[in-house]
């Protein structure tokens, strides 16, 4: 009996140690962070896909995800939070012409800590003009037209 005990005293000594070294190996404090995306960038299509990087181990083990948000002021005055998860980057569509501004977090699940906010990410959206999509299909017509004469020309001249 005296055995097991001590087998079972082992076991739970050896658990708690790794659990404590584990503990051990992950910080306190939380890095800000940092964004793929270059400051300023100007988009033409409504659409982007944000990306950030961060301490790798931390979110191998599934113990960080992120949180971001957008607002119309680089103040953050009235933010939206538009995403909040373990994965390093997201996607965002439906953006109407204009300046938008980002920031990101880390949080950590497991000590329920939050990073500083990161230094605001300036976005343009302008989207490509309507004269440009008119002149475009324009021309597109026109081919398709110049195309379906010459094959309506060839085929009455085969005949």
């Amino acid at each position: 009996m005296f055995f097991v005990k001590r087998q079972i005293f082992l076991l739970l000594f050896i658990i708690t140690s790794v659990q404590l070294n584990l503990y051990a190996q992950t910080p306190s404090s939380l890095e800000v962070p940092d964004f793929g995306v270059d400051d300023g960038s100007v988009y033409n299509s409504g659409a982007l896909r944000l990306t950030w990087v961060y301490a790798k181990d931390l979110v191998k083990q599934d113990v960080v995800e992120f949180e971001v948000q957008q607002a119309s002021s680089s103040e953050f005055v009235q933010q939206k939070a538009i995403y909040r998860g373990p994965d390093l980057a997201t996607f965002i569509s439906g953006l109407k012409n204009g300046t938008y501004f980002y920031r990101i977090r880390a949080l950590r699940k497991d000590l329920e800590k939050k990073s500083p906010w990161s230094s605001p990410l300036r976005i343009e959206v302008k989207h490509h003009p309507l004269s440009l999509a008119f002149t475009l299909a324009g021309v597109g017509t026109f081919v398709f037209l110049a195309t379906a004469v010459v094959v309506f020309q060839g085929s009455r001249n085969q005949k």
